[in-house]
């Protein structure tokens, strides 16, 4: 084994995780309270809607390991990756921005056999993809559906979460150009020349944006879903756009998995297709219970099976 190879299967990144874990401890555990409100709107919600969801929330996993499997240019065995997913998603509501994710799948990919320029290609990839099969998804669900979207209302709350969500992109965006603008040119280019080697296999490609789009399908679904329970009766194309706020609020927002933004973003949208403050919040809360609070407790499982068998 080479040096090379020694240092890159150090455990540096599990303690810095260990450490984040602590740190995110003082924002966590004041929101479990949340729980709580939780499961009394989950006893009052349709259970069929509530298994939907949760069926939904638990595909995203499926479809998130298909995406690594088919954009990887090594072999990936399934199990091994679909695990890594788990622990990937449990890291990210310890790290803000989705920096958990990405440092796990970055060490998996390495210890998987890819050069840290390919693996670092493969993963700007996968949230390209992210992008492009969200927008294809909203796209064709507006083609086939023709929906009539109801008209927004605009509440001072709803309004002052939007402003703050677009101020905070705007601040995030400059800062990230400011500070890697050059590593974010010179990822660009590594970018390009892995997207040409998919021009040989094109149905990699192809495959890896229809799993990006089902996973987005899937945490619409999923949101869609906690809406039904308690009969709110909003669209799909709706929930989609009520989805969109939620991500970016969580995105922008420098806490542990978005852990405030996110919510406040749902909350936001869903308020603004005229749905009263107690039911956004309770749907919001549903939502993140599935793919928030539930990912640390399966993903707590699969980090530490994953840091023995030494996939990351």
């Amino acid at each position: 084994m080479t040096r090379q190879t020694q240092n890159a299967h150090k455990p540096y990144f599990r303690w810095l995780l260990l450490g984040a874990a602590v740190v995110a401890g003082y924002v966590i555990i004041p929101q479990l309270k949340n729980f709580h409100t939780s499961f009394d709107t989950m006893r009052q919600s349709h259970l069929g809607w509530v298994g939907v969801a949760l069926v939904a929330a638990l595909a995203t996993y499926l479809c998130a390991a298909g995406l690594y499997m088919l954009l990887a240019t090594k072999r990936l065995r399934f199990w091994r990756t679909l695990t890594v997913q788990f622990a990937g998603n449990f890291s990210n509501r310890l790290l803000p921005a989705g920096i958990g994710a990405l440092g796990v799948g970055f060490d998996f990919l390495r210890r998987q056999g890819h050069s840290k320029t390919t693996a670092i290609s493969v993963l700007a990839t996968n949230n390209v993809l992210g992008y492009v099969g969200h927008a294809l998804l909203f796209a064709l669900l507006v083609v086939l559906t023709r929906p009539e979207l109801k008209p927004v209302h605009l509440t001072h709350a709803s309004l002052r979460v939007i402003l703050v969500v677009g101020l905070l992109t705007m601040i995030v965006i400059v800062a990230l150009l400011r500070t890697y603008g050059q590593r974010l040119t010179r990822a660009g280019k590594e970018l390009t020349k892995l997207l040409r080697t998919y021009r040989q296999q094109p149905s990699r490609i192809i495959g890896a944006l229809l799993c990006s789009m089902a996973l987005t399908a899937c945490y619409v679904l999923c949101l869609y879903a906690c809406t039904q329970g308690i009969d709110l009766g909003l669209s799909f194309v709706t929930i989609f756009i009520v989805m969109t706020l939620g991500v970016l609020g969580g995105t922008v927002t420098p806490t542990p998995g978005g852990l405030g933004g996110a919510e406040a973003g749902i909350v936001a949208g869903l308020t603004l297709y005229g749905t009263t403050a107690n039911e956004a919040l309770a749907v919001a809360l549903l939502y993140r219970l599935f793919t928030f609070w539930l990912p640390l407790v399966f993903g707590s499982v699969a980090f530490v099976i994953a840091g023995k068998r030494h996939y990351i």
